[in-house]
């Protein structure tokens, strides 16, 4: 499961909170997945959770120049 998908792009945006992400074996479990999304031809942005609660207005900039390019 992935946080955001825009299909016709082939984007995926992923939001990591702390709280999930903080052991070895999450971090590295995302880090495989974002391998095996991109050999699918994928492409994943990831943000922190401070990111999107503090300047949601560069997250949504950089998502959005990306589904424009």
């Amino acid at each position: 499961m992935v946080d955001f998908a825009w299909t016709d792009a082939r984007l995926i945006v992923e939001v990591d909170g702390y709280g999930f992400h903080k052991s070895r074996r999450q971090f590295g479990a995302d880090r495989e997945r974002d391998v095996v999304l991109r050999l699918a031809g994928w492409e994943v942005l990831r943000f922190a959770e401070e990111h999107v609660t503090h300047r949601p207005a560069w997250v949504a900039d950089a998502v959005g120049r990306r589904l424009a390019s």
